[in-house]
């Protein structure tokens, strides 16, 4: 009895996302904001304009808010962030393996603006570059 509920709560913390030791950009958790992250990128990709940042609150009706940034691609133009992640290791981006461009200055905005959660402003100094 006792090993048959010791392998039942192994078996559990197994199951329960984010206890398996995996991060959460490969989780199941991450397929929505994945999802919402993508339909951006692709929509702005498209749209053939370009901006120093593009903002949307409670993108396609989610509970994310997105912010996109250019990469200096012709490609993909812009690399599209989770901008209200609660945690850093919860701010996702579309493409991942582009570089984005961000001042110092363009950050300071932002993050006046409230368009940035602690998280993401973090996730984004860490990648500022200039003034």
């Amino acid at each position: 009895m006792r090993q048959s509920l010791a392998v039942a709560c192994l078996f559990l913390a197994l199951c329960m996302p984010g206890c398996d030791g995996s991060r959460y950009d490969e989780s199941m958790d991450a397929k929505r904001p994945y999802s919402v992250l993508q339909s951006r990128e692709y929509d702005l990709r498209n749209l053939g304009a370009r901006y120093r940042y593009a903002y949307t609150r409670r993108a396609l009706g989610t509970e994310y808010d997105t912010l996109a940034l250019p990469t200096g691609s012709e490609s993909y133009p812009y690399v599209v962030i989770i901008a209200n992640a609660q945690r850093l290791d919860h701010v996702l981006a579309v493409p991942g393996d582009q570089q984005l461009i961000i001042s110092r200055a363009t950050l300071k905005e932002l993050v006046s603006h409230g368009y940035l959660s602690a998280a993401s402003a973090q996730y984004l100094a860490a990648r500022a570059t200039g003034h």
